[in-house]
């Protein structure tokens, strides 16, 4: 067994026993092994181990000893992530290819439980800031990775995420990096000192430079979008402008021409083969969800047998590659209701906290909702073109979005000169709570 191995189990028993006192430190590590992959990087028997289970079993166990760490809440999110759950266990009973259905919900369902429980044990400011350090380093890590990748090659080489993961595709990679990129810049504006400013704007630049060398279509639109939405948002427009100017500027000498043929297909997708088989999928989808409107055709929907049946196009079988037509064609047009549902009252509840924080001067909470909120856009506005409503970071998200709405609650607040209608009451506020500082 190599060293690299060695250290790897090392780190994840360790921090495994870690959990079993401090069970929050455990979805933390839970997210760590999720996105940054470690075991990927080794090369013996690290590389298969169930690091994930090992550090959830202890978590569990560990939370179980300690119920008083917590914090149940009833929160809308929450609730219709709950009511989603059990609406995936209903169309995989009438799933249309029920063994593959079957194998996708439990893999969905260790995702959900494990977002139930970082939901139930983030319950306050420090514990949610150490649960988004891990985030960020963990795919600032390969963003600053796959930077040096594409500076070192040139950029003639695609950035992928680690080998047998989430993230292992261009696509799905590019679409995490959009993800992640605002709290990144969340992090650069919370830094007083100069250096370690600097040291945030260049992840932010390496960042962007492994998001466009992943030579993802999706990834490139999505990133414009999320870029647009800080420049929009901003109220320095031309510092902002120029910040992206000279990150367009850095890039450009490290885009082959291969990667300008590659953007610019995107005008050409009525001869793309790719983007007409994307359009073929979602017509399946979208029959799929016609004929079984309830429950759908379960997951792992997107099959041979059910183009066959469904498509317009039976012998172009290609991935849906979309979240949209992935959630109504598999979960029918009640599941597509509560998922989108639950991802507008997140949308909602983190403009309103904005408001209400921005009232308070309190930037680092203001700034978390404004990140957390271009993040959700990211999402769905790659999904668009990635099936990937199952993805991990999402829910660990709307985790944060609950986990945000408690201390908000149970903090104590200054309510001078908020105005009445901007003051989060009822499940939002306690109405008696002291008036102080946040």
């Amino acid at each position: 067994m190599a060293i690299r191995d060695i250290l790897v189990l090392l780190t994840v028993f360790g921090w495994a026993a870690v959990a079993f006192f401090r069970p929050w430190l455990g979805v933390c590590g839970f997210a760590w092994v999720s996105y940054m992959n470690p075991h990927r990087m080794a090369w013996g028997l690290a590389v298969n181990f169930p690091v994930a289970m090992v550090i959830t079993v202890t978590t569990v166990i560990g939370a179980a000893l300690k119920p008083k760490d917590l914090k149940f809440q009833i929160e809308k999110e929450g609730v219709f992530l709950l009511i989603l759950w059990l609406w995936f266990c209903l169309t995989t009973f009438f799933a249309l290819n029920p063994d593959p259905a079957k194998a996708e919900l439990i893999r969905v369902s260790k995702i959900l439980f494990m977002t139930f429980m970082t939901m139930i044990l983030l319950v306050d400011r420090k514990k949610i800031a150490v649960f988004l350090w891990i985030i960020i380093g963990s795919i600032g890590f390969l963003a600053l990775k796959g930077g040096v990748f594409s500076l070192v090659t040139g950029g003639a080489y695609l950035v992928f995420g680690p080998e047998n993961s989430f993230l292992a595709d261009n696509n799905d990679f590019a679409h995490a990096l959009c993800m992640v990129l605002p709290l990144i810049v969340w992090q650069t504006n919370l830094k007083k000192n100069r250096r370690y400013r600097i040291l945030f704007l260049l992840l932010v630049i390496f960042t962007i430079i492994s998001i466009l060398l992943t030579y993802s279509r999706g990834g490139f639109v999505t990133l414009i979008a999320v870029l647009f939405f800080y420049w929009f948002r901003s109220k320095r427009k031309i510092i902002v402008a120029s910040i992206i100017l000279a990150c367009i500027i850095i890039s450009i000498p490290f885009l082959p021409d291969a990667w300008y043929d590659r953007i610019h297909s995107i005008q050409d997708y009525e001869q793309d083969a790719s983007a007409q088989g994307r359009f073929n999928a979602w017509k399946t989808g979208w029959n799929v969800a016609k004929d079984r409107p309830i429950v759908g055709g379960g997951f792992q929907t997107y099959s041979r047998k059910t183009f066959q049946i469904y498509s317009p196009q039976p012998d172009n079988v290609h991935d849906v590659h979309s979240i949209y037509f992935e959630i109504l064609g598999e979960h029918g047009f009640p599941g597509a209701a509560i998922f989108f549902l639950m991802i507008a009252s997140a949308i909602l509840s983190l403009i309103k906290m904005r408001k209400i924080w921005s009232l308070r001067k309190d930037q680092w909470a203001e700034g978390l909702c404004n990140a957390l909120l271009i993040s959700l856009i990211a999402y769905l506005v790659g999904g668009l073109f990635l099936g990937r409503a199952s993805f991990d970071l999402f829910y660990h998200f709307i985790a944060i979005v609950v986990a945000m709405k408690r201390i908000l609650k149970t903090e104590p607040v200054q309510k001078e000169g908020i105005p009445e209608k901007e003051q989060l009451t009822g499940d939002n506020l306690h109405p008696q709570s002291e008036i102080q500082p946040a």
